[in-house]
């Protein structure tokens, strides 16, 4: 700070409720300083601070020393270093402000190269357990980079991902071991989504992770994560205190923009939320898109009235095809296990 070469008492030698201060001889004397005393330290600190102010605070019961605090702000250009202390001075608390400008009053970002500025908001804009993409990065960056391809008529899509029964997990393990599993996930969703601004991973809080593509639809986006996420390991070794081998599960669910109103992030959640929620519900272990939708419930027959149809069913792996006679002669059992849910 830049401030006079006189010699002022420090601040921190100032004695509180129940200090002691202890002269040079054998004995030790407790002394408590008076309102004058604080009165005669502010005239000596204004001829080295720039700001001495010295006010009376009302009593509180149980109150306790908080020490010497230490505060920088900006103030009218420039940047000030901020000394605050509560004394106690002959039965009254008394708040003691002093303040100068910092040396050379410049920025730590100012004093950066515009290298070391880029780096360091790229460190801002990542979580730094697992060295994705995080929240703010999500809101900020990839949240209007969503509405800027929406206005332009691309097409996107994120989807939620949640460890399966993550608080379970984590009574059982401890945080630690919580940790590098969430590293560990995170890293999985890494290798096959880290492009800026197009493909990316982020942390949205806990055991919750997003994942996020441009030039993609919700039901795209879902098909490749279920694929990725079958090849996945689904295993995690951790090396905190004694080594686990934490056995785990995924739950996920996709949207696109072209299925909310708002093309935005906030609805996109909203509804893959929702989606994560009935996933999760139904057992999880999968990445889901839309809801589970009813298969074909009467045959499709040619115009020409009671003639061979064609019954089509979807499974998650395959579509199958089979040959069928009319509805009105097909069993009753087979009907009733032809009617099952598509995904």
């Amino acid at each position: 700070m830049a401030m006079s070469s006189r010699r002022v008492p420090g601040i921190s030698q100032l004695p509180v409720h129940g200090s002691t201060m202890h002269d040079d001889g054998e004995n030790a004397m407790e002394k408590q300083w008076t309102e004058q005393d604080l009165h005669s330290f502010v005239q000596t600190a204004q001829v080295v601070f720039d700001g001495v102010s010295l006010t009376e605070e009302q009593p509180e019961p149980g109150w306790q020393d908080e020490s010497l605090q230490v505060d920088y702000e900006l103030r009218g250009g420039r940047v000030d270093c901020v000394l605050r202390r509560i004394v106690e001075a002959d039965g009254k608390r008394w708040k003691l402000q002093m303040s100068a400008p910092l040396a050379g009053n410049v920025l730590p970002e100012e004093r950066m190269t515009p290298r070391e500025r880029e780096l360091c908001r790229d460190d801002m804009s990542h979580d730094f357990l697992t060295g994705v993409y995080n929240r703010q990065y999500l809101e900020r960056v990839f949240g209007a980079k969503l509405e800027q391809w929406a206005r332009q008529g691309r097409s996107a899509a994120v989807a939620l991902v949640a460890l399966d029964k993550g608080p379970q997990l984590c009574d059982t393990y401890g945080q630690p071991v919580m940790d590098q599993l969430h590293c560990f996930v995170g890293n999985q969703w890494k290798k096959h989504y880290d492009t800026p601004m197009h493909q990316v991973v982020c942390r949205l809080t806990g055991s919750i992770f997003v994942v996020g593509s441009v030039d993609t639809t919700g039901p795209q986006l879902a098909a490749r994560m279920q694929e990725l996420y079958e090849q996945m390991p689904h295993e995690c070794i951790t090396t905190t205190g004694m080594m686990h081998r934490v056995q785990f599960t995924m739950s996920g669910a996709a949207a696109g923009l072209d299925e909310v109103e708002a093309k935005n992030w906030p609805a996109l959640y909203e509804l893959c939320d929702a989606r994560l929620r009935k996933v999760q519900a139904s057992g999880g272990d999968r990445i889901g898109c839309a809801e589970r939708r009813s298969c074909i419930e009467k045959p499709l027959l040619a115009h020409t009235g009671c003639q061979r149809g064609l019954f089509v069913w979807k499974t998650r792996k395959t579509t199958t095809s089979i040959s069928w006679k009319p509805w009105c002669r097909t069993p009753k059992w087979a009907r009733t296990r032809w009617n099952r849910s598509c995904l």
